[in-house]
């Protein structure tokens, strides 16, 4: 029966030395806790932005309930068809420019909060580009 080889076949990663070995597992930990801290930071920027967006929605909805209240109140007060008319009219062209203007602002803050959580890791992602691909370079200038 022949026997088994106790020797690591050559093309295995023993051919990096221990030091290599910590270095890459070093590095591979440090990555680690990078992205973690982006993603953590991430979280951090989204929760804050909606709640900020959260505030802003519940405002709005608090003002549009003030205006339905008083437009009822004036509607109570009307002496003929056409004061109802009036009412009905503004409120419904005052209620269109703030719905289209709240939009907007929603769109604009929703924009921010999206861009503004994804930046830490985009950020964190390029920067290990980089020194993945300077690492790759000094290997081979060693290897050359």
């Amino acid at each position: 029966m022949p026997e088994i080889s106790k020797t690591t076949p050559p093309h295995s990663s023993s051919r990096l030395g221990l030091s290599d070995k910590r270095e890459s597992i070093s590095s591979l930990m440090s990555a680690n806790t990078a992205f973690l801290d982006a993603f953590t930071q991430a979280s951090q920027t989204y929760m804050s932005r909606f709640s900020q967006l959260n505030e802003e929605i519940l405002g709005f909805a608090a003002g549009r309930l003030q205006k339905v209240s008083e437009v009822g109140e004036a509607l109570m007060k009307c002496k003929d068809l056409n004061d109802a008319l009036r009412i009905q009219q503004d409120w419904l062209r005052q209620t269109t420019e703030q719905y289209v203007q709240e939009a907007g602002k929603i769109f604009e803050m929703t924009t921010k909060a999206a861009l503004a959580s994804v930046n830490p890791v985009i950020d964190q992602a390029v920067s290990a580009a980089q020194r993945t691909a300077e690492k790759t370079s000094e290997e081979f200038r060693k290897a050359s």
